[in-house]
């Protein structure tokens, strides 16, 4: 499978995202994470939003020695694979990386509008992570949290997400620090990835290797 993948990447670019997530992950041969983003990097010259996605992944991160963490170069590719096709993970990720590499104070808007895109999408963990940053940004305050989501409202599709946002909020306590502190550990490593059929999997799990079967987030809320 591999020569025959190989074979057809060199007229096919777009190929070379499975490769490259089989080289990132290691099937059936050995991990060559250097080979995985020359890979990607092929699919993402051609717009691949997938390989796009992934790459960016790789340097938010870094991996091991071999990879040197780049964040001005992730948000430079998840952002590509947002204007370009509107890729609801890379929204997700981007957002993520605003939230935890301490951005917020430039890119809140920005970071709200991402997981509201993706929210109206139906990629439920942005629901939480929307959570998080909202609870954040105004210091535990519910009424700044409430007079915010009135502003947004008209930008959510679902007429009941705004009261869902502050329900979620309540009924899980995340204004009581201590539980904030937890939900916000828990979600620190809470990014994603496509596998090469285009699964959505945790990002996580690669450098774990342990890699995931049927996940439930799907596009569920």
């Amino acid at each position: 499978s591999i020569y025959f993948l190989t074979m057809a990447s060199k007229s096919m670019r777009a190929v070379c995202f499975e490769l490259g997530f089989i080289y990132h992950y290691g099937i059936h041969i050995q991990q060559d994470i250097l080979k995985a983003i020359s890979y990607y990097k092929e699919a993402s010259s051609i717009d691949v939003q997938y390989a796009k996605n992934n790459l960016a992944m790789i340097y938010k991160n870094g991996f091991d020695n071999i990879v040197k963490k780049n964040i001005t170069y992730s948000i430079e590719l998840f952002n590509e694979a947002i204007n370009k096709k509107s890729d609801i993970l890379s929204m997700y990720n981007l957002a993520h990386t605003y939230f935890y590499e301490e951005m917020m104070n430039a890119y809140f808007d920005k970071t709200v509008d991402l997981l509201i895109k993706s929210i109206n999408e139906k990629f439920s963990p942005s629901f939480e992570l929307l959570c998080l940053v909202l609870v954040k940004q105004f210091n535990f305050d519910i009424q700044s949290i409430e007079n915010e989501i009135i502003k947004r409202k008209k930008d959510l599709n679902d007429d009941h997400m705004s009261n869902s946002i502050i329900q979620f909020i309540k009924i899980n306590n995340l204004l009581i620090k201590s539980v904030f502190d937890r939900f916000y550990k828990l979600y620190k490593h809470c990014t994603f990835i496509y596998a090469y059929n285009k699964k959505i999997v945790y990002s996580s799990e690669i450098k774990n290797q342990s890699f995931p079967q049927k996940k439930k987030f799907k596009k569920n809320m």
